[in-house]
C-alpha cells in the first residue's frame, strides 16, 4: 500500500538534490488538473451541493406541523444514518472499488430524494433520512478514497484539501439554490427534485474515478503500527470536530441572544478563507510536516473559539470567521493526510477519520446544547477552546516521529 512520509520528505528531498535551496510547493492548478481529479471534484460538488440543499428541510418538516423535537430527530437521521453505513462502506470498497460504490452511493441519494416527494409523516421522513445518510456515507467514504488515491504522495494534505474546498463551496451553494427554488416555484417539490437531479448528473462523472481501493507497492510511512498512536490522532480529531460542530450547530442562535442581527459575516470568512487556503497554498500543508502544520490549525482554533465566547458585536463576525476557517483549512487536511499514512489499511483509515469527525460534531450538538442551556453560550465556545488545546497536546504526542536506534559502525579490521 502505499505511503507518503508524514514530513514530506520526497518533495523536499527532489528540490535539494542538487544542493540548491528547497523549491517552492507547485500550485495547486499544476498537480491536480487531470481529467481524473477534476472528475472527482465535480462529482462530489453535485452530490453535496444536492445533500446540502437539505438544510432548508426543517421549514418544510415545520409547514408539516411537527415540532422542534421531531425536526430535530429528522435531521439527525441523516447522521445517523451516514454512521451507521460508515463501517459496511469501507468494506464495500474494498470488495468492489471507489468507482462502484460512489456510483451506488449517488443512486441512493438520487432514489432518496424523490421519497420526500410522496412522504409527510414523521417517521417516513425518518426512513427517508437514513436512506438519504446510506447513500452519502457510500459517497463520502468512497471519494475521501478516491482523493487519497489521485493526489501525489507528497501532496496529500494538499490533495485533500482541495477535494474539502468542495464541501465548503456546497455548503453555501446549496441552501442558496434551495432558497431560489422555493422562491420561484414556492414548493418544496422542487426543491426535492433539483436534488436529484444534482445527484443523478454526478453519475456522469464517475467514470474517471479509481476502480480499485488502495495503491500498491511503496513503502510503509514512518509510524505505521503504532496503535496507541493512532488513536491519539482519533481523539484529538474528535475534539477539534467537537469545536466545529459547536459553530455549526449553535452559532445562528447565539448570534441572534447577543442582539447581532445577521450570521453572515461570520460564514463568509469562513468560506472565503476555507476555499482559498485550500486552493491557493494547499502546498504548504505537505512542504511543513503534518506534526506543525496541524499544531498551528489547533492553535488558531484554540484562539477563535475563545475569542467567539466573547462576542459582542457585528464586526468581530468577519475576523472570526475568517480565523476558524483559516484553523478548519489548515488542520482538517493534514490530520486527516496524517491518520490515512499511519493507518494499515487505507480504506479503513479513510473510514475511521471520517466516522470520529462526524461523531465529534453529533457529540457537539448534543452535549453543548444541555452545555449552553445550563450555563450560556459563552462556557459552549470557551469548553470547545479547551477540547482544541487538548487536541493539540494529543497531536504534539501522538504525531512525533518514532525514534530510531543511532547508527552503528563496524570497528576496522
Amino acid at each position: 500500500m502505499q505511503r507518503a512520509s508524514a514530513s514530506a520528505q520526497p518533495a523536499q528531498a527532489s528540490s535539494t538534490a542538487s544542493g540548491g535551496a528547497p523549491a517552492k510547493p507547485r500550485s495547486a492548478a499544476g498537480v491536480f488538473l487531470g481529467r481524473s481529479f477534476v472528475s472527482l471534484c465535480l462529482a462530489t460538488l453535485l452530490a453535496s451541493t444536492g445533500a446540502f440543499v437539505f438544510t432548508l428541510l426543517p421549514l418544510h418538516v415545520r409547514a408539516l406541523g411537527m415540532e422542534e423535537g421531531r425536526i430535530g430527530a429528522i435531521m439527525g437521521a441523516f447522521f445517523l444514518g451516514t454512521l451507521l453505513m460508515m463501517p459496511v462502506t469501507a468494506r464495500l470498497v474494498a470488495r468492489f472499488g471507489c468507482r462502484a460504490v460512489v456510483s451506488g452511493g449517488l443512486v441512493v441519494l438520487a432514489l432518496s430524494c424523490l421519497v420526500f416527494l410522496v412522504v409527510d409523516t414523521a417517521p417516513a421522513l425518518l426512513g427517508a433520512r437514513l436512506l438519504q445518510g446510506f447513500g452519502w456515507s457510500a459517497i463520502l467514504i468512497g471519494t475521501t478514497i478516491a482523493a487519497t488515491l489521485l493526489a501525489p504522495p507528497d501532496r496529500l494534505a494538499q490533495g485533500l484539501g482541495i477535494y474539502g474546498s468542495v464541501f465548503l463551496l456546497s455548503q453555501a451553494v446549496g441552501p442558496w439554490a434551495g432558497e431560489i427554488l422555493l422562491g420561484l416555484f414556492g414548493s418544496f417539490q422542487a426543491v426535492f427534485v433539483a436534488a436529484c437531479v444534482l445527484a443523478a448528473s454526478a453519475l456522469l462523472l464517475v467514470g474517471p474515478l479509481p476502480p480499485g481501493s488502495a495503491p500498491k507497492g511503496a513503502p510503509a510511512a514512518a509510524g505505521q503500527g503504532r496503535p496507541v498512536a493512532m488513536m491519539g490522532l482519533l481523539l484529538a480529531t474528535f475534539c477539534l470536530s467537537s469545536g466545529f460542530g459547536a459553530v455549526m450547530a449553535f452559532i445562528a442562535d447565539f448570534v441572534a441572544l447577543s442582539g447581532i442581527a445577521t450570521v453572515a459575516p461570520f460564514f463568509a470568512g469562513y468560506i472565503i478563507t476555507g476555499v482559498a487556503i485550500r486552493l491557493v497554498g494547499g502546498g504548504y500543508l505537505d512542504r511543513f510536516g503534518r506534526r506543525t502544520v496541524i499544531l498551528a490549525g489547533a492553535g488558531l482554533q484554540v484562539a477563535s473559539l475563545g475569542a467567539l465566547a466573547g462576542l459582542s458585536a457585528e464586526w468581530q463576525l468577519w475576523p472570526l470567521g475568517l480565523a476558524f476557517g483559516v484553523a478548519s483549512a489548515i488542520f482538517a487536511p493534514a490530520l486527516q493526510a496524517l491518520v490515512v499514512e499511519r493507518g494499515s489499511d487505507r480504506a479503513r483509515s479513510v473510514t475511521l477519520y471520517n466516522s470520529v469527525f462526524l461523531s465529534g460534531v453529533v457529540f457537539a450538538s448534543v452535549s453543548f446544547g444541555l452545555l449552553a442551556r445550563a450555563t450560556g453560550y459563552d462556557m459552549v465556545y470557551l469548553s470547545a477552546a479547551g477540547l482544541a488545546g487538548l487536541a493539540a497536546l494529543l497531536v504534539a504526542i501522538a504525531a512525533a516521529e518514532p525514534r530510531r536506534p543511532p547508527a552503528t559502525t563496524a570497528p576496522p579490521s
